[in-house]
Formats: structure tokens, sequence, C-alpha cells
């Protein structure tokens, strides 16, 4: 039968079937004459995690820019279990989506909660047959095993060789694969080689949160052994939310709130265009920008305050590292050379020529008595520089 649909290839005119046509035509014939062990991803390409891993803001990043929905979970030593036959069940990434990443929650405290079976398949049973065992069994994902028989000292056993999806069965079928938002395929010709493990560097706790800035260059691998490119534009969008997400975690802790960030926001805007204006910034990454400043409260009549009074936050001939705006209270100064008396009140600024120039030195000197308390948010340098056109 399958003969009968190629031949209408070349009496296309006359059979009246559409190219998609033959494809699902051709597809459904040979589905049931392939085996599970003939569309597996083999074992050594399986992105994977121990049991033991510990869930940190790095790790479930790692797992993020994976693009799975799902992800097996194993135990034991890889070392001293290089078939992986042990393994302890299903990774659901829908439900980290509300995990505290502070309180470093381990894969195997997830699988306790949500509980989530790896079912096995014979790598020889059919498509069809295979088909039927994931609806029985309402799974998505399984284990290929075969038996080793080969020693002939011990009984047969079972070792896993790869890994099937459901949607490794559904492109059979159809003939064509499946491709979401994130996938983009490169040329068949391109096959995998002799890569590396994709088993997942699982356990401890990862690496540590001022080393995630993350770059798309993994390349996923399908289980026809080609590689899959995630879309470049969709992946690049993923590791720019992750490096915002990153930068806001390492971000001191701001005390003004959102209502005074958008007073800020605009007293910026309005007043200083050319450094803070939508050229150079977008709304929230304006806004973004003020939350990852440094704010510091000048009070003399704190006693745990390590500052000495009057504080100068400027002084005469020298560079000006750290710019910043009054949020609150009152600073005196002397500007210019002739040295002018001048106070700086809510929402004045000093310096901002630093976020712009290499160098800028200063010709005033500020300072604070710290009586009454004086509110201060000094600009981010560098971080002026990242936020600029993130957004």
């Amino acid at each position: 039968m399958k003969s009968t649909v190629n031949k209408t290839k070349r009496q296309k005119n006359e059979s009246g079937l559409k190219s998609d046509d033959r494809t699902l035509i051709s597809g459904a014939i040979s589905f049931s004459n392939k085996t599970v062990a003939d569309v597996q991803t083999k074992i050594d390409a399986i992105f994977m995690l121990h049991i033991d891993t510990r869930l940190t803001f790095d790790e479930i990043a790692r797992i993020y820019l994976k693009g799975r929905s799902r992800v097996p979970v194993y135990e034991g030593d890889p070392a001293t279990d290089p078939q992986f036959r042990k393994f302890a069940g299903v990774l659901l990434l829908k439900n980290l989506i509300i995990l505290d990443t502070a309180a470093t929650h381990t894969v195997r405290e997830i699988l306790d909660i949500y509980p989530v079976t790896l079912h096995c398949l014979y790598s020889d049973i059919t498509l069809d047959v295979a088909l039927n065992q994931f609806q029985a069994t309402k799974s998505h994902i399984a284990l290929v095993q075969t038996v080793d028989n080969t020693d002939p000292d011990r009984d047969p056993f079972p070792v896993t060789t790869g890994l099937v999806t459901m949607e490794d069965l559904i492109e059979e079928l159809i003939g064509e694969e499946i491709e979401d938002e994130t996938d983009a395929s490169l040329s068949p010709s391109v096959t995998r080689a002799s890569e590396g493990g994709g088993v997942a560097a699982g356990k401890g706790s990862g690496g540590s949160r001022a080393a995630v800035r993350i770059h798309p260059s993994e390349l996923d691998i399908d289980a026809r052994g080609q590689r899959r490119r995630r879309n470049s534009s969709a992946e690049t969008k993923q590791v720019q939310f992750l490096n915002y997400i990153t930068e806001r975690r390492q971000a001191p802790t701001s005390s003004i709130g959102a209502e005074t960030v958008l007073v800020v926001s605009a007293a910026l805007r309005s007043k200083h265009a050319d450094v803070f204006g939508p050229l150079k910034f977008s709304d929230g990454a304006l806004e973004a920008y003020i939350q990852s400043c440094r704010v510091t409260v000048f009070d003399a009549a704190n006693s745990s305050s390590t500052v000495s009074f009057p504080h100068a936050l400027s002084e005469f001939d020298q560079s000006v590292s750290a710019p910043f705006i009054v949020l609150q209270g009152v600073l005196s100064g002397e500007m210019g050379r002739e040295k002018f008396p001048a106070e700086l009140h809510t929402f004045h600024t000093f310096g901002l020529s630093a976020l712009t120039q290499k160098l800028y030195v200063s010709d005033s000197r500020i300072v604070t008595t710290g009586a009454p308390p004086v509110k201060v948010l000094f600009f981010d340098v560098a971080g002026y520089r990242r936020h600029m056109h993130a957004h």
C-alpha cells in the first residue's frame, strides 16, 4: 500500500492527493512497523537531574533554558552506575513555579510532594503498542529498556538505553517534526557526533548566584540524534529575562516603595531628559534601574550608625564615583570656586555627568549633618550602562 502512495507522487494530478495527505498516509502505514528503538533519544543525550540536586535559583535557571516541561530524575552515582538503571521519577517543571529558591529544596523533596512515575517501554515493541501504553499509563515520557543476556554467569537484566516521548511517536505518525515557539531545526545533515553526556551536574547546590550570567550556547538533541537549536530570538528573550531577574536578586535592598520609584522616575525624566529620557530608557528599564540603586539614610540620632558627621558626599577636585539624588531632607553645599553656599532639597541631583563621562571631577563640596535625617539614592554608574536600552 505504501508503494501505491509513493506512486501517486508521480501522478499528483490524477490521484488528487496533496503532499500533506501522502505524508500522513505514509506515516500511518509505517507507524506499526517501527520500534521504540528507532525513535528513542540515546541515554547519553538525555538531560536529567540527580534526586539530590538542590533547586537553587542558578539550577532552576539552567533547567529553564533547557526548554523541557518534564525532566527524568535518577538516583545513584553515574560513575558506578553507567546504565542509569535507578530512576526515581519525573520532575514536572510547572511544580517549580511557586518554589522559594532561597530555601534550596532538593528534587527529592519535590517528588515526595508531587510524585510522578517514570514508566518503561522495551525497545523492541512497535510504536502503535507504545502509543497505547502511553495512553494507558497517562504519561508523556518513558524510559527505553532492553534485556542484557550477554553474561552467561548471571540472569538477564534490563538496561536503560534511552528515552522516548509521546511527541516522538506523534512525529512519526504524522511524518513531520513538531516544533514549538522555542524550536528551530538545524539541517538534517548535522548529526550528533561524540558529545559529552547530557546528565545534569546534579549533586550539590550549584554555582554562586553572582555567577549567573547565562548565554544561549547549548544545543538540544532530538530523538534521531540530530541537533535541534532553540529559536535564537525566543532564546535571547529568555536569557535577557533571566539576567534581568538575576540583577534584581543581586540588587541592594531598596528602602523606597514602588510609588516613590515612579515619582523619582518622573522627576528624572522631567528635569534630566538628556540622561534619563525615553531615548535612553524605557519606563520599565528606568524603574528597574532606580530600584537597583543603593539608598542610604544619614541619621545622626541613630546610635548604630558608623558614619561620622558632618559627612561629605562630595569634595572639591575629587572624581565623582557615586552621583546621587536627594529623596528626603536637606544637604548643605559650597558650589564652584567661589564656594557659594547652597542647599540641596528633595529631588535635587548632583554629579549626573559621572553617568555619561568617563571621568567627572567635582567643583563642589556637599555635606550632611545627619540632623534631621537625610535619605539619598546613589546612582550606580555601571548599572546605568547596563540598564540603558535594556527594555
